[in-house]
């Protein structure tokens, strides 16, 4: 690798790693998959290693985020449902994939029947 090259790469995992959480605005109930796809588009233009998607549901507060894996691994992205906030939040799972579907379903799959949102069409 070129002295060059190699200077461009350490310079863009530095900014990676400090570009930090980007969180979106909070939901009002569990993600569906245009919301999941959403939150993808938006990790693009904000070109962050972490999105988080949030939302409420009978007085607990859930959050789901998305890690990208550093620029030329060969890693999926980690997702991870979490229930409460800060500290305090329990991790429900976490899984490593690029299945967007997968990910929907894992998160539904969470939460009683009748938190589903209406399907979509």
């Amino acid at each position: 690798m070129a002295a060059g090259n190699k200077t461009n790469l350490l310079k863009t995992k530095n900014l990676y790693a400090t570009l930090g959480h980007f969180k979106l605005a909070p939901l009002q109930h569990p993600p569906t998959v245009a919301d999941l796809q959403t939150m993808l588009s938006e990790e693009k233009r904000h070109f962050g290693p972490v999105i988080e998607l949030s939302w409420r549901y009978r007085d607990e507060d859930y959050s789901l985020t998305r890690t990208s894996p550093r620029p030329g691994s060969e890693q999926n992205p980690t997702w991870a449902l979490s229930k409460g906030k800060g500290d305090s939040a329990e991790n429900i799972w976490a899984y490593e994939t690029s299945d967007v579907l997968l990910v929907h379903s894992m998160t539904i799959s969470a939460f009683p029947e009748e938190a589903l949102p209406a399907p979509e069409a």
